[in-house]
This record gives structure tokens, C-alpha cells and sequence, in this order.
């Protein structure tokens, strides 16, 4: 049988690594929007600054791995604005231990191009949608990269009413930026219903490759606490920047589809 499962993940994912919108194994493929305006200080008075729009395709056919990520990124200080988009492509293997703990390791590269991809355009459609303030900033020129990662995931007690999860992706460019991530968080599971709380440690060192990026760069590089919870096909969570005075929530929508 499908399952669909519409998640909600805090910034989403390193781009161009596997990190699914929810708790547990990969599915065969998975969809995450992230969205300034998803945030519930954004969403009745949206803006444009830092990663504004984030779309993932994530598609599994054990053992190769394929993601896509189309990104925003919006620099509110200076009105600047930049696309990114990452194309990766790697193995995914797992390993299993009954019902005590189960790992994902995934190994991968790809390119990522820099530039105006009509980033523009999806926000301002968006907004529209709302009524909320546009920022038309101007696009900046920037090097396109290529790119290696490496991401981990632990699940202990995968079948288990009360479990835990350990998250680790890392994604290193050719052009010498790290952006590294390692989240734990408690999984609770009752029948089709599931609830998670936890803690994430984001860094983002070296050249972001664009005054957006660097922007970007330094909001999401600190400590973050997250939070969720999912009842049958659907479920949403938080994320909440601990050093952040304001717009500090983050969301995004996510759809998982596993057999």
C-alpha cells in the first residue's frame, strides 16, 4: 500500500542531501516546500529575506539516491537576492538490528548553479496570493559549484512505541563552504500517530559565494530546537532559533510516499 505522509521540517534539508521531511526510513520519494511565509510570524505578513522559498525532490530506489533542491535566497539588509539550484545524485545503505536500532548512511555528490532561476517570480506569485509586502530585490552574479556530501541517520527502536533519532548531514562545494548539521530528537509512536521533539546544531562556515548566501549563512548557522507531531497522513513541526530575537520560527510542508 502507499503511504503519504505530509510533513512539516523546520528549514527543510541541507540541500542536496537525503534528509526527508519526517522521523524514519527513507521513503521512495518525498516532496518539502519551505517558505518564509510558513513560519507563524510570517504568515499573515510575509517578507523576503534569508532561504524565502525552498522546493526538495527526493526520489530512493535502493540502493541510488536522487535529490533535487531549488532555493531562494533573499539578503533583506542590502536588497539582494540569488537562486540556487542542487542537483545530487548518490548510494543510500541501510543496516538493521530488529526492533533495537536501525542505520541510514548515504554517500553523494552533484553541482550546484548560482544565479537568477526565477526565484523572483515564485515569491512575488506567492505573496500575491496573501496580500503581503514584496521585496524585489536585484540578483547577484555568483560561481556555480560542485559539491560532495555525507549524511547519516540512526533510529533507536525504529518499531517502538518511544524511540530516538540521530540526524548528520554535511555538504562540502568545491568553492570551500561546509554546511554541516547534526540533530537528536525523541520519537513517540502510537498506531498511525507520531510526536517528536528535539535539538539541532547547524554550522555554515567558509564562502557562502554571494552576499544572499552569506546572509542566509549566518541565520542558519546556530542552535535550534524542534518540535512535531503527525496523526495518519499528516503531521507538522517547528523550528526555533535559540539566538534569533525575532522571526526565530521556521516551517515547511513535506509529502513522503512510501510503499
Amino acid at each position: 500500500m502507499l503511504e503519504a505522509l505530509i510533513a512539516a521540517a523546520a528549514l527543510a534539508a541541507v540541500p542536496g542531501t537525503p534528509e526527508t521531511p519526517a522521523p524514519g526510513d527513507p521513503p521512495v520519494v518525498w516532496l518539502t516546500w519551505a517558505d518564509d511565509d510558513l513560519s507563524p510570524n510570517e504568515f499573515f505578513g510575509g517578507t523576503d529575506h534569508r532561504r524565502t522559498f525552498q522546493g526538495i525532490l527526493g526520489v530512493y530506489a535502493d540502493p541510488a539516491v536522487v535529490v533535487f533542491d531549488y532555493s531562494t535566497l533573499d539578503d533583506s539588509s542590502n536588497g539582494s537576492r540569488i537562486d540556487e539550484v542542487t542537483l545530487t545524485a548518490g548510494v543510500l545503505g541501510t543496516w538493521r538490528d530488529g526492533d533495537v536500532i536501525t542505520a541510514h548512511g548515504a554517500l553523494g555528490g552533484g553541482g550546484r548553479l548560482r544565479g537568477n532561476f526565477g526565484g523572483n517570480i515564485v515569491q512575488e506569485n506567492g505573496h500575491a496570493l496573501f496580500n503581503d509586502e514584496y521585496s524585489n530585490s536585484a540578483y547577484q552574479d555568483a560561481d556555480d559549484v560542485l559539491l560532495a556530501y555525507l549524511y547519516t541517520r540512526v533510529i533507536l527502536g525504529p518499531r517502538r512505541p518511544l524511540g530516538a533519532e540521530l540526524v548528520a548531514p554535511v555538504v562540502v562545494t568545491s568553492d570551500g563552504q561546509v554546511q554541516a548539521d547534526a540533530e537528536a530528537r525523541v520519537v513517540g509512536r502510537i498506531a498511525w500517530a507520531q510526536a517528536w521533539v528535539g535539538g539541532r546544531i547547524q554550522q555554515r562556515r567558509g564562502d557562502s559565494g554571494s552576499a544572499p548566501g552569506a546572509y542566509t549563512a549566518d541565520f542558519e548557522d546556530g542552535a535550534f530546537l524542534t518540535a512535531g507531531v503527525g496523526l495518519g497522513w499528516f503531521s507538522a513541526s517547528v523550528l526555533y532559533a535559540l539566538d534569533v530575537d525575532g522571526d526565530n520560527l521556521i516551517g515547511a510542508i513535506g509529502f513522503s510516499f512510501r510503499t
